[in-house]
């Protein structure tokens, strides 16, 4: 009888130990498992807002270009209009460290970048009297380097999803 009470007792600590150990197993699973779900989604929304961003910028440059063409007076307000989507994008650009791999981080900021110097040059050469022409050149230029930026970031979100890979061609209607 002491036997059967001491192997009674060893087989319910056993399946306690193994139930204890089973259940903190499971839990920190879960919870690694919803921290790595709880980044990827982090990530995914980052990519998409500078995704959209970089759109609303080139529409809004591409409107700036056609109301320039027509005259500078019709620009300005759509250049107010554009600025603070710039400064969205430039910050998607800062929380590119945070999100992305470390080729997409420099790219990003390098095109960052020649993307001011750009729009800083355009400034003084507008101040300096440059016939707007020229001004409409560089700000098309700006608008190019934005497009290929939303482009190199579209297929790197592609690239994580496994999706196969879209050439320049492709996106042209």
């Amino acid at each position: 009888m002491a036997l059967d009470l001491v192997q009674i007792v060893t087989n319910f600590c056993v399946a306690l130990g193994s139930a204890a150990f089973g259940a903190w197993f499971g839990a920190r699973q879960a919870f690694a498992t919803s921290r790595r779900q709880k980044a990827f989604d982090q990530r995914l929304e980052w990519y998409l807002r500078t995704i959209r961003s970089m759109k609303k910028f080139q529409l809004g440059m591409v409107e700036y270009i056609e109301a320039a063409k027509i005259s500078r007076e019709a620009a300005y307000p759509i250049a107010a209009k554009v600025e603070p989507i710039m400064m969205e994008f430039l910050m998607c650009t800062t929380e590119a460290m945070l999100f992305t791999d470390r080729e997409t981080f420099l790219r990003l900021t390098e095109g960052a970048k020649h993307f001011i110097t750009l729009l800083n040059e355009t400034a003084i050469a507008r101040q300096n009297g440059e016939s707007w022409s020229k001004v409409l050149d560089r700000t098309a230029s700006v608008n190019k380097i934005v497009e290929s930026l939303d482009f190199e970031l579209t297929h790197r979100l592609r690239r994580e999803f496994g999706l196969d890979k879209l050439k320049p061609k492709d996106l042209q209607t």
